[in-house]
C-alpha cells in the first residue's frame, strides 16, 4: 500500500514543473544547500534539515547515509560528535537552522580527507558569520511536557567576532521512563587576519533522560545521563589550515532491576594539518596530516587509551576534453589497537551546461566505539572483541537541469562492507550486542525532484530503493527497509506566511539477523506553519497528524500525533 501510494505521487508530480532545490544537483555525490534554501523549508532544527536529502535519515541524536551511521559532521570545522557513544551521536542544537550559512552533504565517501568513521559520508555545517550585534529568543511548548527555551546572541568589534547559544528543553515522554531534561551551551570567538581566519568554540551538554526499552521488553528503572564537553580551534591562513579538536564524553546507565550501575568516559584530542597547491593551471594537491590520541575509564574495566595517525594527498586533473576532471588521491591510517589500512578514493567526472555526471570510487576504515565494545545498558551487553570494519564505495551520479524549471538526479551506489560492525538483538529478546558481520552489501538508487509549480506552491521530493544483504547467511540485514524517501509541499499564499506538509514513508525491515520479525513500514504526515511578523515570528509543528503506531529502524515505538507552538524575537 506504501509503495503503490509513493509511486502514485511521484508520478503526479513528475508533470510539475520548478527550479532546483540543490543549486542544480549533487556534484561528484556532494549536496549543497544554501541558507535561502534553509529558510524556506521553516524547519526548527538542523536535523530536519538533512531528512531532505535522498539518502539520509537524521534524528534528534543521530544522522545515517544510505542505513550506515558511520558518518562523520562538523560545526565550523570542528567534529560534534559524542566520543562515548556507540553509534556516533550528534549534538545539533549548538546552531540554530536560521543560523546556519550552508550545509554540504558527501555521500558515500569523504573517508580520504576527512578520516576513518567516515565510510557512509560526511556532513560540513558552516555558521553565518557574526553581525554587527544581534540575537534571538526562542520558547515553544507542547505536548506530553514539551517545554524548550534557547537565546543567541552574535556581535563583532572590529576584527574581532563572538557568538553564544544557551538552551534547556525538558519533555515527560509519551512512554512511561522516557522523559529527559536538557541542558546546552556554545561559545566561540573569532579574529580575522589578513588572509584568513582563526576561532575557538568551546560547548557543554548535559543529558538526563528515562530508556524506556523494546516492545514486549520494557525497562522502567532504566535511566542514562551524558555529559559532553567540546573543544575546537581553526585556523586558516592563506592555503593552509589548521583544525584542533578535545572532546570528552561521559555516559552513565543504571537500571536496579538488572543491577546495572556504570558509567563509561572517552576523552579525545585530535589535529589536522591540510595545505593546498595549483602548481599549474590543470592540476591541483591538496595534502594533509594528523593524529589523534584517545582516553577511557569505565567502572568496568581498566583505563586505557589508543593512538591514531594519517597522512593523505589527493590531485585534481583537468582533461584535454572540456568538462572532464579526474580526482584521485589515497590516505594511510595508523591503527595502535587495530590493522594499519590504505584507503585509496578517484572520481571522474564531466559537466557541460546543465548536465553533470560522475563516476567515483572510495575505500574506507571504521573503528568500533568504545562503547560498543565495553559498555553495559538494559538493551546491550559488552563484546571486547570487535573488529575494524572496511568498506568499499561505488557510485554513479547523474543530475540534470532539463529547464529553468525542473531538475532532477539520480545517484547509484554499491557499498560492500568487510566485518560490518552491527547491533544484533535476537528475535523475541530485549537485548543484544555489536557484533561483526562477514560481509554485507548496500546498493540501490536516490532519486530526487524539485519543482516550483507556481509562486505560492513548491513541491520536492526524494526516494531511496536499497538492497541491505548479509551475505553471510543470504537474508536481508536488520532496521534496513527497502523504499524510503519524502515529499514535500511548501505552501506560501503571502510574504509573512508559510506551511509546509511533509510526508515521510518507509517499507516494512527486519528486527532480527535470521529475518523471523518484521519492523512493520510506515506513513507519517506532519505539518509545519510559521507567521513572520518582522521582530516576531509565530509557528507551530503538529508531527503524526493521523497518529499511526510506528517504529524506528531499531525496534522502539516511534511517538504519537504530537503538536508543538511558540514564539521567536528577533533583537
Amino acid at each position: 500500500m506504501i509503495k503503490g501510494a509513493v509511486w502514485g505521487l511521484i508520478a503526479a508530480l513528475i508533470i510539475a514543473s520548478g527550479r532546483p532545490l540543490w543549486a542544480g544537483g549533487p556534484e561528484n555525490g556532494r549536496v549543497i544547500i544554501s541558507a535561502d534554501e534553509i529558510s524556506a523549508m521553516k524547519v526548527s532544527k538542523i536535523y530536519e534539515i538533512l531528512n531532505r536529502v535522498p539518502g539520509v535519515a537524521a534524528s534528534t541524536s543521530s544522522v545515517s547515509i544510505h542505513g550506515s551511521y558511520k558518518v562523520k559532521v562538523f560545526l565550523d570545522g570542528a567534529p560534534i560528535t559524542d566520543p562515548s557513544s556507540g553509534y556516533n551521536a550528534v549534538v545539533w542544537d549548538h546552531l540554530a537552522p536560521e543560523n546556519v550559512d550552508r550545509i554540504e552533504v558527501i555521500l558515500d565517501s569523504g573517508g580520504l580527507i576527512y578520516g576513518q568513521d567516515a565510510s557512509a559520508g560526511v556532513v560540513l555545517i558552516t555558521g553565518k558569520a557574526a553581525e554587527k550585534f544581534q540575537g534571538s529568543l526562542k520558547v515553544y511548548g507542547g505536548d506530553y511536557g514539551l517545554f524548550r527555551s534557547e537565546a543567541e546572541v552574535t556581535a563583532t568589534k572590529g576584527l574581532w567576532g563572538i557568538s553564544a547559544m544557551a538552551g534547556r528543553e525538558e519533555n515527560g515522554g509519551f512512554e512511561p521512563n522516557e522523559d529527559k531534561l536538557i541542558y546546552r551551551g556554545s561559545l566561540k570567538v573569532s579574529r580575522r587576519l589578513t588572509d584568513g581566519l582563526i576561532s575557538l568554540s568551546a560547548s557543554l551538554l548535559d543529558d538526563e533522560r528515562g530508556l524506556y526499552g523494546y516492545p514486549g521488553f520494557p525497562t522502567p528503572e532504566a535511566r542514562k545521563r551524558n555529559r559532553l564537553f567540546m573543544l575546537g580551534q581553526e585556523t586558516k591562513v592563506g592555503r593552509l589550515a589548521n583544525n584542533f579538536s578535545y572532546q570528552r564524553g561521559r555516559v552513565a546507565n543504571t537500571d536496579p532491576s538488572r543491577a546495572i550501575d556504570q558509567y563509561l568516559m572517552v576523552s579525545e584530542a585530535a589535529d589536522n594539518l591540510a595545505m593546498s597547491l595549483e602548481p599549474t593551471g590543470w592540476a591541483s594537491l591538496f595534502l594533509g596530516t594528523g593524529f589523534k590520541k584517545s582516553w577511557a575509564e569505565s567502572s568496568d574495566f581498566s583505563p586505557q587509551s589508543e593512538t591514531f595517525w594519517h597522512f593523505f594527498a589527493r590531485t585534481e586533473l583537468k582533461l584535454p576534453m572540456p568538462g572532464l576532471v579526474l580526482a584521485m588521491g589515497a590516505r594511510y591510517n595508523y591503527n595502535s589497537n587495530f590493522k594499519n589500512n590504505w584507503n585509496p578514493e578517484s572520481a571522474l567526472s564531466f559537466s557541460r551546461g546543465g548536465f553533470r555526471a560522475a563516476l567515483k570510487y572510495s575505500r574506507a576504515a571504521n573503528t568500533p566505539s568504545y562503547q560498543q565494545r565495553y559498555n553495559r545498558s538494559s538493551s546491550t551487553v559488552p563484546n571486547p572483541s570487535l573488529d575494524l570494519e572496511t568498506a568499499d564505495n561505488y557510485g554513479l551520479v547523474l543530475a540534470w537541469q532539463a529547464t529553468e524549471k525542473m531538475s532532477w538526479h539520480l545517484n547509484g551506489f554499491y557499498n560492500r562492507l568487510k566485518g560490518r560492525i552491527t547491533y544484533d538483538r535476537p528475535a523475541n529478546s530485549g537485548v543484544g550486542r555489536y557484533r561483526n558481520l562477514g560481509v554485507a552489501t548496500y546498493e540501490g538508487g536516490d532519486l530526487g525532484f524539485d519543482w516550483k509549480t507556481a509562486d505560492f506552491l513548491a513541491v520536492k521530493a526524494n526516494l531511496t530503493y536499497m538492497r541491505a544483504k548479509d551475505k553471510d547467511i543470504n537474508k536481508n540485514l536488520t532496521g534496513r527497509s527497502r523504499l524510503s524517501g519524502s515529499t514535500e509541499i511548501i505552501f506560501k499564499p503571502a510574504p509573512e506566511f508559510s506551511a509546509v506538509l511533509t510526508v515521510d514513508y518507509r517499507t516494512p525491515a527486519w528486527s532480527d539477523r535470521l529475518n523471523t520479525d518484521r519492523i512493520p513500514g510506515y506513513a507519517l504526515y506532519h505539518l509545519r506553519a510559521e507567521w513572520d511578523l518582522g521582530r516576531f515570528s509565530l509557528f507551530f509543528n503538529m508531527e503524526n497528524i493521523l497518529n499511526r503506531s510506528w517504529l524506528y529502524s531499531d525496534g522502539l515505538n516511534g511517538p504519537p500525533r504530537n503538536f508543538y507552538a511558540g514564539a521567536v524575537c528577533r533583537f
